[in-house]
């Protein structure tokens, strides 16, 4: 999946966000997003499942894999002081029903124009 190869490939050419950003003709802010929220799924023996790199847009819909136990989101944010990484992890005891499926909803960051942190939200869907 190329989401998850972007930050590999910028580090194997070291080129900063903002080089291969002019490079492809986009602004800085929106390689950070293509590398910013990760979603892993784990079953109860805490065995991958999955691992996905995502682009969230408001209102994305992920569903987990059958056997998910465990949901891990990673957020990587890039700042003046380097890279942090969130992580929030949920059990399907967290999710909800929502229109008849078992889903939760986790707000995610956003670095939009001119700089203002946007909420966007992803929703997970457990099986």
């Amino acid at each position: 999946m190329i989401t998850n190869r972007i930050r590999e490939y910028r580090a194997r050419y070291h080129m900063k966000q903002e080089a291969l950003a002019q490079a492809v003709g986009v602004r800085r802010e929106t390689i950070g997003n293509l590398e910013k929220v990760e979603v892993l799924a784990f079953d109860q023996d805490f065995q991958l499942l999955a691992r996905k790199a995502l682009t969230v847009q408001d209102g994305d819909a992920y569903p987990l894999p059958q056997g998910t136990a465990l949901a891990l989101v990673l957020e990587t944010y890039q700042g003046a002081e380097g890279e942090r990484q969130v992580s929030t992890a949920y059990t399907p005891s967290d999710a909800l029903d929502y229109d008849g499926q078992q889903a939760l909803y986790h707000c995610c960051k956003y670095m939009g124009p001119d700089g203002i942190v946007e909420p966007r939200s992803l929703k997970l869907i457990f099986p």
